[in-house]
Formats: structure tokens, C-alpha cells, sequence
């Protein structure tokens, strides 16, 4: 299974590469000594395994701040000022080998339980099509035995068929009216497949998506090929569904630049061309900051790979039941105008400009994989983990802090199901990544 983002390095300048070419080249390890496969740190720790259970949680928001948010209001009392200065919570979560407590809570009424989570499947592909496939590729293999579940040949590697944290997008909404989600290869059996991608901070997708979307919204106009404006001051808002909730998206977190000296703003999402390999949409920060996200790498032939959504917000409350009296006025609304904090100086064409035209690519697999396929190879170890629920994870407290302020089955409380040492391990693996994921957060 791949990481949740990548991305290629550019290529050096040829400045660059004439300066360092008189440089001493550095010692190579021979190819034939070097593994076919080097995995990803997140793949290492659900293939040794270092961690509880084969999943981690990503917030990109920090967690709610209220009396629901925790099982407890004493919960954050009895963190140490030091542990919540290493977290820095208002800047979001990584936690490995299960949900941050945090965002997880025990009122049911928040619509922010573990039982909330909505669990989508990853999407497999199939092995590539003999078009997208080098003659020369191919070299013979000696059959070898995979190490813990990682692939050790090129062949091996090449059987995977989970290569990216991509789910079938099912539902699109401005202002709560349903868009029509145009597959580039619909022909072939392929729906909608939405790329969840931490190390984009945007959103793209096909040109047929986008052109529907902005036609919904009053004033919209295309400004460059495949990037749209929009009214700075629009109230529009859009929603992605991958068939159960809406994840809402305000004119603040898809509208991302001001135009210098026009009342227009720069607004994703952006066209993307077809690339051949299905992936339609791909959704960065500006989605990932609205939601909970938790990927679930599955167990070798036992679970195939899973993503999971949890609302970063409570749900609102329900109507007041019907007594003949004025209700009381409802809590003020989350909606959130756009103020973006970049300015282009640019001008604006005074010309309507066409619709953006891209062909599509031949799809590069040779066949279409429904979801649910079982892989063997490259997810959790079966020999450590079996399928169960997901673990919540809490910060360390103070040692003075009583067990009495965890509900039972929360770690840490007083029926607590895994042991102290395994939550221990995984609050300090989490420690770290954790960190690193705030200094990234800097960067957004």
C-alpha cells in the first residue's frame, strides 16, 4: 500500500547539474545488492508490526473544544501543560495505530462517536495493460517467499492491487443541489475515484465536474484554462459524499486567492487531465482540514484496505419537538465567508474564454478490480493482527491524574482492553509523527 500522498522531486536546473558535475560522484550499492523494495514507515510498522492495530487518524483541524468534545470536561485538565505543548493541539493529530480521543466522543448526540466513523473501501487496480507495459520491463524472477507480508521482487510488488488511499466519490453538491459526477472512463465499468492526498493543498478533477460545478454558481467564470473565479463574497458551498454523509465544504476553505483590484477570487477545484489511471479527483488539505480521516491498511488476506470518515464537528440539534410556542433562537451558524489571505496581481480577461478541452488517455490497467479484493501481501500481518474494533488512543497524563476521569474501555480507564504497554507504545510512536505533522502544517 502506497503512502497517503507523493509527490515527484523536480528536476535540477542545468546550472545546477554543471556545478555539481565536477563534484566526486557518490558510492553506489550495486542494484543487484539492493532489495526490490523499500517500504514506506507506515507499511513497516503494520508489517513487523510496531503498533496496536493497523490504522492511523488524521486531523488537519484541531479537535472541537467543548463540553462534548471529550468523554470528560476534566480530560484536558488532567494532561500535563508539557504533553499539551508537545501536541500542540490547535494545529491537528497523527495517531498511530488508532483514533485520537480527542476527536472522538462518547455523546451520542455529536454524531462524533466510533461508531460514527463511515468506512469506505479502497479501491484495487489491475495489473497494468500490456500498452502501458514495457517490453523490455520484464525480467524472470526466482520465486521468493515475502518477508512479514512485504514484497521482496519486482513481481511480488507488482501484484499488489491497493496502490493509493483512492475511494469512489458517489455524491456532489453546490449549495445542497446535486452536481452529476462524470467518470472519464465510465465506459469501462470505472465510477468516480477521489484520491485522498495529504501533500496537496487544493483540489483537482476532470474538466466535465468542473465546468457543472461552476455553472451552479451565479457569476462564476473561467480566467485561465481550467481555473475558475468566483465572487469573493459567495455563500456557495460544496459537498462530496462517498455514500453516506456530506462533507461541507464553506466559500473560506475552496476559495484560496484574491485577484488584486477586482471583487473576483481564485477558487478550487482546478481541471486536471485525465492521466490513465482512473483517478478523476484529488483531494487535498482544503477537503482533509474538514473531516477526521482514518486509514485502515487491512490484514493480508483477512480485510482488504479501508478509509474512514469522522465529522470534525458536532451534529446540530435536532428540531424542537411541537408545542404551539415560538421556539427559542438556534446557536449561531458555522458558515464561514471566504477571506482569503493571498493576492494575485493579475488582470482578468475581459473575454469569456472556452471551456477547457483535454483527451482522454487510454486506461493504463488491463482490467477493472471490484472492491473487496483480498491481497495477501504488502497490508497488515495476519500473524499479529485480526480484524477488531478501532483502538482510541488518549494522550499521557499527569501521574497525579486519576484513572476515574477515562470511561471504562477507553485506554487508560478502568476496563481498559489493551494493555498499558501497548497504549504506552503507541502514544510514543505517535509522539513523534505527530510533531513532524505540525511542522508540515507550518508549511500549509
Amino acid at each position: 500500500m502506497s503512502s497517503p500522498s507523493a509527490s515527484a522531486s523536480a528536476a535540477p536546473s542545468s546550472g545546477s547539474v554543471s556545478a555539481s558535475a565536477s563534484a566526486a560522484a557518490p558510492t553506489r550499492t550495486p542494484a543487484a545488492a539492493r532489495p526490490a523494495y523499500l517500504p514506506t514507515i507506515l507499511e513497516s510498522l503494520v508489517t513487523i508490526p510496531e503498533i496496536q492495530y493497523p490504522v492511523f487518524g488524521l486531523g488537519l483541524s484541531p479537535p472541537p473544544r467543548n463540553a462534548s468534545a471529550n468523554a470528560t470536561s476534566a480530560g484536558l485538565q488532567s494532561i500535563s501543560p508539557a504533553t499539551l505543548a508537545r501536541y500542540k493541539l490547535d494545529s491537528g493529530s497523527l495517531t498511530i495505530g488508532g483514533v485520537s480521543e480527542e476527536y472522538v466522543s462518547e455523546n451520542t448526540t455529536t454524531g462524533r462517536t466510533i461508531a460514527d466513523i463511515e468506512w469506505w473501501p479502497v479501491v484495487p487496480f489491475g495489473p497494468a495493460s500490456p500498452a502501458a507495459t514495457s517490453s523490455t520491463a520484464a525480467t524472470s524472477e526466482a520465486p521468493a517467499p515475502s518477508v512479514n507480508g512485504v514484497p521482496t521482487t519486482l513481481s511480488q510488488l507488482e501484484d499488489e492491487q491497493y496502490l493509493y488511499w483512492t475511494v469512489a466519490l458517489s455524491g456532489l453538491q453546490v449549495n445542497g443541489t446535486n452536481v452529476g459526477l462524470n467518470s472519464s472512463y465510465a465506459s469501462l465499468g470505472v465510477p468516480s475515484l477521489a484520491l485522498l492526498d495529504v501533500g496537496t493543498n487544493g483540489i483537482f478533477a476532470p474538466q466535465q465536474d468542473v465546468v457543472n460545478i461552476f455553472a451552479k454558481i451565479p457569476d462564476a467564470r473561467q480566467v485561465a484554462d481550467g481555473q475558475w473565479a468566483v465572487p469573493c463574497n459567495t455563500k456557495a458551498t460544496l459537498g462530496f459524499s462517498f455514500g453516506g454523509r456530506y462533507v461541507q465544504l464553506q466559500p473560506h476553505d475552496w476559495i484560496y486567492a484574491a485577484i488584486t483590484g477586482s471583487s473576483m477570487c481564485l477558487a478550487w477545484p482546478v481541471v486536471a487531465p485525465a492521466s490513465g489511471d482512473g483517478i478523476d479527483w484529488q483531494l487535498g488539505t482544503p477537503f482533509l482540514k474538514n473531516v477526521y480521516t482514518v486509514f485502515s491498511y487491512g490484514i493480508n488476506g483477512v480485510q482488504p484496505p479501508q478509509v474512514g470518515f469522522l465529522p470534525i464537528r458536532d451534529a446540530p440539534p435536532p428540531p424542537p419537538a411541537a408545542t404551539g410556542t415560538v421556539p427559542a433562537p438556534t446557536a449561531a451558524s458555522t458558515f464561514e465567508m471566504a477571506n482569503p489571505t493571498v493576492t494575485i496581481n493579475t488582470v482578468l480577461p475581459n473575454a469569456l474564454l472556452p471551456n477547457p478541452s483535454h483527451p482522454t488517455p487510454s486506461y493504463i490497467f488491463a482490467s477493472v478490480i471490484p472492491t473487496g479484493a483480498q491481497q495477501s501481501i504488502g497490508l497488515g500481518n495476519s500473524s499479529a493482527y485480526a480484524v477488531g474494533a478501532v483502538p482510541i488512543v488518549s494522550l499521557p497524563v499527569n501521574a497525579s491524574a486519576t484513572q476515574s476521569a477515562k470511561p471504562p474501555g477507553w485506554p487508560g480507564g478502568s476496563a481498559d482492553q489493551n494493555s498499558s504497554a501497548g497504549v504506552r507504545s503507541v502514544n510514543a510512536g505517535a509522539s513523534l509523527l505527530a510533531l513532524a505533522l505540525v511542522a508540515l502544517a507550518s508549511l500549509w
